[in-house]
């Protein structure tokens, strides 16, 4: 695993938390052969389907998710937001969540934390023992503290240079289908015609896939 090895250790226990946004509980669980990491890891610890907060947008939950308390306490409420007395808009970022966090919650009790790619994280914290900010990032050598770390991002063997990206709409508006917030494939990679992509979706799923409107 790389640099999960370099993380592990015998002297005290250690806890991961794995996240992956916008993927259905359900299609892991019922797809074991086609994700065996994540169901090896779910069989050796724990797993489990959790209901979106409110509102269900990945910048306003994930400071929920990490945080424990809602929008209103983290002072994230979406993509965009509104600034104080004012109807100027701006992009929440990592400081502006005023929420105590897990891993700050981890620092605090002297023990270290590891965050990987959490999107709303931007800058990267200095607090922390590591972390690579996600989602909002401009690119890695930014997002990563500290420098050894970035380094071994920038310069290993062990990291792709590229790799697969599959986009997802959220039917929050039901273009697509009475499920509110319903997660659609349509696109990977350079791919978009709906008939190519239900052959790379696990059998019983190709009523995800849509074409973009």
């Amino acid at each position: 695993m790389g640099l999960f090895d370099r993380l592990r250790g015998n002297d005290t226990p250690r806890v991961a938390f794995i996240g992956i946004d916008g993927l259905p509980h359900r299609l892991v669980a019922d797809n074991p052969d086609t994700f065996p990491t994540l169901s090896a890891i779910a069989d050796e610890g724990d797993g489990g389907p959790i209901d979106s907060a409110v509102p269900p947008e990945s910048s306003a939950c994930w400071p929920v998710l990490t945080s424990g308390v809602n929008p209103g306490e983290t002072g994230v409420y979406g993509f965009q937001d509104r600034e104080v007395g004012s109807y100027d808009t701006y992009v929440p970022m990592g400081r502006d969540v005023q929420a105590t966090r897990v891993w700050d919650r981890a620092t605090d009790a002297g023990l270290d934390a590891t965050v990987m790619n959490v999107p709303v994280t931007f800058p990267p914290q200095r607090t922390v023992q590591r972390m690579v900010s996600g989602y909002l990032s401009p690119d890695v050598d930014k997002a990563s503290h500290p420098d050894e770390l970035r380094e071994y991002l920038t310069e290993s063997d062990e990291i792709p240079e590229a790799t697969d990206c599959w986009g997802f709409v959220y039917d929050f508006q039901r273009v697509y289908g009475d499920d509110d917030g319903a997660a659609y494939l349509v696109a990977a990679n350079d791919e978009s015609d709906p008939e190519a992509l239900a052959d790379v979706v696990p059998e019983g799923f190709e009523g995800c896939v849509q074409s973009i409107r």
